[in-house]
C-alpha cells in the first residue's frame, strides 16, 4: 500500500495479498532528521523496499528486501564512495497477537515498515567503510595498522601459540 505522508511505510497485508504476485514496493529515502542518525551516510539514492507477503489472516510472513546506493565517506582517504546496499529480513506480522508480531500494528490496522527500513540500512552500512587499503603508519607514539595486520601481530605474540599448534595437529 502506498505510504500516506512520505515518512510512513504503511503495509496492509490483506491489500498486498490481493495484488498480483503478493508483493509491493516502496521508494525509500532518508528524511533530513533521520540522516543525522547515520553519520557515515552522506546520501541514500535509488532506495527501494520490496515486500512479499504470504499467509492468511491473522498471521502473515513478510519478506522485506532493501536495495539502493549509499554515498559514504571513505574512512581512509575521506573521499565520497558509492556503496551498493542490499539487505533483507523475514518478519512475522500477527494482527491478533501483538506479542507474536515482529512489529506492532498501527491503530488503523496497518504495519509501519519505516523502522524496518532504517534498521536494514543501519545493518547494511559498516561503521567504518573504505575501499582504500590502509597502509601502516608508525610514529614514536603509536602504530596505525589494518585489522588483519593487528590480528596477525597479536597471534604471533601469544604465549599459547605452541599449545594451539599442538591441538591443530590432532585434528
Amino acid at each position: 500500500m502506498p505510504n500516506r505522508d512520505g515518512t510512513c511505510l504503511l503495509l496492509d497485508p490483506d491489500y498486498v495479498l490481493r495484488v498480483e504476485g503478493s508483493s509491493v514496493s516502496f521508494d525509500v529515502s532518508l528524511a533530513e532528521e533521520e540522516g543525522k542518525g547515520f553519520p557515515n551516510i552522506l546520501a541514500f539514492q535509488d532506495g527501494r523496499l520490496d515486500v512479499t507477503i504470504v499467509g492468511k489472516n491473522p498471521v502473515y510472513e513478510a519478506s522485506v528486501v532493501l536495495t539502493g546506493v549509499a554515498i559514504v565517506r571513505d574512512g581512509h582517504d575521506g573521499s565520497e564512495r558509492e556503496l551498493p546496499i542490499q539487505d533483507d529480513v523475514q518478519l512475522v506480522l500477527d494482527v491478533k497477537d501483538m506479542e507474536a508480531s515482529d512489529i506492532p500494528m498501527e491503530k488503523d490496522g496497518h504495519f509501519d515498515l519505516r523502522g524496518t527500513f532504517l534498521s536494514l540500512l543501519h545493518d547494511a552500512v559498516p561503521p567504518n567503510y573504505s575501499a582504500v587499503p590502509l597502509t601502516r603508519v608508525e610514529t614514536k607514539d603509536y602504530v596505525l595498522m589494518s585489522e588483519e595486520e593487528y590480528e596477525r601481530s597479536k597471534r604471533k605474540e601469544s604465549p599459547f601459540d605452541a599449545l594451539d599448534a599442538f591441538f591443530d595437529e590432532e585434528k
